[in-house]
């Protein structure tokens, strides 16, 4: 499960370090695929933070639920399980 989630994160970060560092790319992209034209570099660079954000939440937060799921909670240690 952790390699699934670091995998997916990583695909998604490079989609979202393309925004930072071609951002007429990432507008073409828009253009050609969702017909949505004309975004300025500006609109791009905030998109890439709102993906970034998501994201970094994405791996914080399903790292935490996880733990929740399984009944346990890794920063107290392997040997806290939380009783139901």
């Amino acid at each position: 499960m952790l390699l699934l989630r670091l995998s997916v994160f990583l695909v998604m970060l490079m989609w979202t370090i393309d925004k930072f560092a071609r951002p007429e790319h990432a507008s073409s992209i828009y253009q050609d695929f969702y017909a949505i034209g004309g975004l300025s570099a500006g609109v791009i660079y905030l998109i890439g933070l709102i993906e970034l954000a998501i994201l970094i939440g994405f791996v914080l937060w399903f790292s935490q639920a996880l733990n929740l799921w399984r009944g346990t909670d890794l920063s107290r240690g392997l040997d806290a399980v939380v009783v139901r």
